[in-house]
């Protein structure tokens, strides 16, 4: 080969590993699967309750095998645990045959911060659903290494949804309160201004005016999405619920709007009794309607409306307006906890979703015709 000569090597393209899409030639980056830990902590407090030998043994090297640095506190009985200083990092409580008591004590104590204390593994017959449990005769340092790592896992798993829904409740509620206060105060203010500013020039009293809308739009998204959170961190327990008063009342509500607009709404003059929440229903039905006077073809002409369907009640708005796009059919109405991937998406149609699947229903979408469109939700029917 002659000195002026270059020696071209290909260079192969790395094997794309399976279940990763590429964009612009790059790999896309895995989302982020979970906060829980990909490996086990090096440190770990574990308490053995009254362990037979055999036991004992097997828990001591199956733990350490995981957790190289374990700490173990052997006690008599759970209530003897219980009374341990908490130390910082997880902990993990292992007890044998215990009775109902016992587990009751050992699943439900909890730290200073009102969380679940410790990951709890129950040895013997007793299984429970409140814990991870293994049979006497599999306690070897496999199974019982899996059965570790698998309480460890749920008990972290349980603390961090505890703690979400407390930052659910404090968002649905303090944090409604601490933003309502201000909102209020500025409100006033421009009720003042409005009466002490002259009429002229009228930019001024346009500028309030905008205000005032600004405002009543936040209040109104602040109280919606408060009651979302609240309902999903603490869902309220189904009753019957008469869903003519609960129309009546939406109407009412609306009575001002459908008047500025010239709608027409029809509806049944009998409605059934349902399984389910009266003031989210009254959301349901308020988004429903307001999604059909603020979209539809004007002047409104809106059609409510219910059947029996099997063992459920199906409920409708019916109205004149622009087809939804096929493509978007099936993504309509975007679960809530999604919302944040489609930042221009609106907030009516996730609301009902989330509130009718927590009472046990479904929602859809369905053009009939043209310009015909109707939205519709399933409820359980009263059994008679």
């Amino acid at each position: 080969m002659k000195k002026s000569e270059k020696i071209t090597v290909e260079r192969k393209r790395p094997a794309r590993p399976p279940g990763r899409p590429m964009i612009s030639g790059k790999l896309k980056p895995r989302p982020p699967i979970s906060s829980v830990r990909s490996s086990p902590p090096k440190t770990i407090n574990v308490f053995l309750v009254q362990l037979p030998e055999t036991s004992r043994t097997a828990v001591r090297n199956a733990a350490t095998n995981i957790f190289p640095a374990a700490q173990f506190i052997e006690t008599r009985n759970v209530i003897e645990a219980t009374q341990q200083a908490i130390a910082d990092g997880p902990q993990l409580l292992v007890l044998t045959d215990a009775n109902e008591t016992e587990i009751a004590l050992a699943t439900q104590t909890t730290d200073a911060g009102d969380l679940p204390r410790w990951a709890v593994v129950i040895l013997g017959q007793n299984f429970t659903d409140m814990a991870e449990s293994l049979a006497l005769d599999e306690c070897h340092t496999p199974a019982l290494a899996r059965t570790i790592r698998s309480a460890m896992r749920q008990h972290e798993l349980l603390r961090e949804n505890l703690q979400l829904r407390g930052d659910l409740k404090t968002v649905a509620r303090r944090v409604r309160h601490d933003l309502m206060s201000p909102l209020n105060c500025i409100y006033l203010s421009c009720e003042v201004l409005k009466e002490l500013l002259p009429a002229e020039p009228p930019t001024i009293q346009s500028q309030l005016g905008v205000i005032h809308r600004s405002l009543s739009e936040t209040c109104l998204l602040i109280d919606r999405v408060s009651e979302i959170l609240k309902a999903s961190a603490d869902p309220l327990p189904l009753t019957c619920v008469a869903m003519g008063a609960v129309v009546d009342n939406v109407l009412r509500s609306l009575e001002t709007e459908i008047q500025q607009k010239g709608a027409h709404i029809r509806r049944p003059s009998q409605w059934p009794d349902v399984l389910g929440v009266g003031k989210w229903l009254e959301m349901i039905w308020w988004n429903l309607i307001v999604n059909a006077l603020r979209h539809g073809l004007s002047p409104p002409s809106i059609q409510l409306g219910w059947e029996q369907k099997k063992e459920a009640l199906r409920f409708w708005v019916v109205s004149r307006g622009s087809a939804v796009p096929v493509e978007l059919e099936t993504s309509l109405f975007k679960r809530f906890d999604q919302l944040h991937m489609q930042p221009s998406r609106g907030l009516g149609l996730s609301l009902i979703h989330r509130l009718v699947s927590l009472q046990g229903g479904h929602c859809g979408y369905k053009q009939n015709g043209d310009d015909i469109l109707q939205f519709y939700f399933t409820m359980s029917a009263i059994a008679k």
